[in-house]
């Protein structure tokens, strides 16, 4: 029998960035617990809702640090959401300059150490 993860959201769609700041969290917390409270991938997955495959995926894509520039963050929702852009994607544009915003871009993993 299959399982369900995708309660909160419908499938195929990106993380919103509200969501990949709630995963953040949720990964730094974990990374910070006791070794018997730590949550595996799977476990942290289920909690957000998303399917094992997502949350992996998620982990390895790089996160996107942007400060608390508002504007910045709109317009890379909106090219992921209404364009269709990945996540990637939009992170390469802003990297080779493409777009003008007073804020430094800084891309690193979301996972403090290898794995999870």
């Amino acid at each position: 029998m299959s399982q369900v993860y995708c309660i909160r959201r419908k499938k195929g769609k990106h993380l919103t960035s509200v969501e990949r700041r709630e995963l953040e969290y949720l990964v730094k917390k974990n990374h910070t617990a006791p070794k018997k409270k730590k949550k595996t991938q799977s476990e942290l997955a289920k909690i957000m809702g998303v399917s094992p495959a997502t949350m992996s995926r998620e982990l390895k894509r790089p996160d996107l640090k942007i400060g608390k520039d508002h504007e910045l963050a709109e317009q890379i929702e909106s090219k992921i959401l209404k364009e269709k852009y990945s996540p990637d994607a939009v992170i390469m544009e802003i990297t080779r300059g493409k777009y003008e915003f007073n804020t430094s871009i800084c891309t690193r993993r979301c996972s403090p150490e290898k794995g999870l």
